[in-house]
């Protein structure tokens, strides 16, 4: 598989950049579609939101200035990064505010109308960053490069392209749920009374990674059945032990090819007490029933209507 190592010596860390040329140019050319339908001169993929960043370029660390004219992009990049994607990117240090600006110029958008991606929480990205994800100081330094233009909001754009994935991404979205999976198997198989729950910890991420995912921590909710405030770890629970009748709760995320995905399968180290029976088989019938929702043309409103009767009519 394609991987670029970041510059710096000694560095160990290697950044996944496999995606086709037609690839880049769907994204690239989606968002331009996106950006132009929604009157704006460019995109500017700033500082500080590295996720669009690496969707747009591949690279660790990058900036961009897309323009909606069908204009080559200007991509920044952290030192000597380049990849296949962006095989001359504008190359930078520690200053980004600087090279964000003079792109913005050298392409005539000093009176454009720029979509900053990341300036706000988005409908499908960046939700729950409701302030957003850019660098505030370097976008500051950017907007007094070029104070007759006009910064708005457009994490819509290219979040909306990111939602509808390629047949090259859904291979890796699947490639990633079965990463994830894998993950829960070793997880059921580690999970014991008086097992140490940080060697559990890593061998559910050792087992990931040796499937090739990118590293990302699992969280874990450890504790007694029933206890009203149980213990949540998102780094590894040192110096714990499972117990007997122990409920564990978790999300086990994986990542090949950039593609996210999530499993989250609780485990009770003990018996089903009869009061939770009835309560499991309903679940089970809105979770099968609820795929059945799934589909085109259903709207998440009548799916989250659908879950919220069926718990009300049980109330």
């Amino acid at each position: 598989m394609p991987w670029t190592t970041p510059p710096g010596s000694g560095a160990t860390v290697y950044i996944w950049n496999g995606y086709s040329l037609a690839e880049r140019d769907r994204r690239w050319n989606a968002v331009r579609a996106n950006a132009a339908k929604a009157g704006f001169d460019c995109i500017l993929v700033p500082l500080g939101n590295g996720v669009d960043g690496r969707y747009m370029t591949q690279l660790r660390c990058s900036a961009m200035v897309l323009p909606s004219d069908g204009r080559a992009p200007i991509v920044i990049a952290d030192r000597s990064s380049h990849n296949d994607w962006v095989p001359k990117p504008w190359q930078t240090g520690r200053e980004w505010a600087e090279p964000m600006g003079e792109a913005l110029l050298d392409l005539g958008m000093e009176r454009a109308r720029i979509g900053v991606v990341g300036l706000k929480g988005g409908m499908v990205t960046h939700c729950n960053s409701i302030d957003g994800v850019v660098n505030h100081t370097a976008l500051k330094q950017v907007m007094s490069r070029l104070p007759d233009a006009r910064f708005e909001d457009a994490t819509d754009i290219v979040g909306h392209v990111r939602f509808v994935k390629s047949a090259e991404e859904i291979t890796f979205v699947r490639e990633s749920a079965n990463i994830a999976s894998a993950g829960l198997e070793e997880l059921i198989k580690l999970a014991k009374p008086e097992a140490d729950a940080g060697v559990l910890y890593a061998g559910v991420l050792a087992r990931m990674l040796e499937l090739r995912s990118e590293y990302f921590p699992l969280t874990l909710t450890i504790d007694k059945l029933g206890a009203e405030r149980p213990r949540r770890y998102s780094n590894p629970p040192l110096g714990r032990r499972l117990e007997a009748n122990a409920l564990i709760t978790n999300e086990i995320n994986a990542i090949r090819g950039a593609q996210f995905t999530q499993v989250c399968q609780p485990i009770l180290l003990g018996k089903v007490p009869d009061l939770w029976k009835p309560v499991i088989e309903l679940h089970k019938e809105i979770y099968a029933a609820g795929l059945e929702m799934i589909k085109a043309g259903t709207t998440f409103g009548a799916l989250k209507n659908f879950v919220d009767g069926a718990g009300a009519n049980v109330a």
